[in-house]
């Protein structure tokens, strides 16, 4: 993608929007969004390339330091402009889970953990893209398991097993992953996991905070890091 290719990409948007319904009937509000996907587009392409997928723009990354620069040059509040990239990044389609996902976790990998919230249970992650947030909010809310909001209205919590479950990870699989973990979880602990997931028949989702409590607990002091890095690497190795 160039400057010229996407001038030219901007005019057949403009075109086709303005013949889909008869010429003219174009309300304002949808050529605004669409001159707003443009201008962020020419923004992104000289100063964060990296931003893109392909042709399209991926409204996922754009973070709060992107919203206040932003700001600056489209001279609109940092309010408006979550606003519109919530509105064009569903007009596109960008809720897909494929890149939804992807983007989840490549944000997980970036933050580091609050160890209180370990040992509560809780993974967290801070989330400032309003597009981001909802469609995390939904997966979440999609195989009927809880997050949580603090004070910090952008910091989102989640225990361990409803993230893996997110990325449809098999039991069998997962009990693989945990038994390699064997120098942070004692015979007692794999026994116990198991038992829920192959004797009682649940659901990774289903194991609950009490278990990820357990779990979480035995990161704290250990690398925790570090191991949440092996287990995003473990859930990329299952081509998600």
């Amino acid at each position: 993608m160039n400057t010229d290719k996407l001038k030219i990409k901007i005019t057949d948007e403009i075109f086709n929007a303005y013949t889909r319904q008869g010429f003219g009937r174009l309300l304002k509000a949808e050529i605004d969004l669409i001159m707003f996907d443009f201008a962020l587009k020419l923004i992104f392409l000289e100063e964060r390339k990296d931003y893109f997928i392909d042709s399209e723009l991926n409204y996922f990354m754009i973070d709060k330091n992107d919203l206040y620069s932003l700001s600056k040059k489209l001279k609109i509040t940092e309010s408006k402009i979550s606003s519109n990239i919530e509105q064009v990044g569903l007009l596109k389609g960008m809720l897909e889970d494929n890149i939804g996902l992807l983007n989840f976790k490549n944000l997980l990998l970036k933050q580091k953990q609050d160890q209180n919230k370990m040992k509560n249970g809780y993974l967290s992650i801070q989330v400032t893209n309003k597009l981001l947030k909802y469609f995390i909010e939904a997966k979440i809310s999609e195989i009927n398991s809880q997050y949580i909001y603090d004070k910090d209205s952008d910091l989102i919590s989640f225990n361990i097993f409803t993230f893996i479950h997110l990325f449809d990870t098999k039991n069998e699989d997962f009990i693989f992953w945990i038994e390699q973990q064997n120098d942070l979880f004692n015979q007692s602990d794999i026994k116990e996991i198991k038992r829920k997931l192959i004797k009682e028949k649940l659901s990774i989702k289903d194991i609950g905070v009490t278990m990820s409590k357990g779990v979480l607990s035995k990161l704290i002091g250990k690398g925790s890091d570090n191991i949440i890095d092996e287990l995003l690497t473990f859930i990329d190795k299952k081509d998600l």
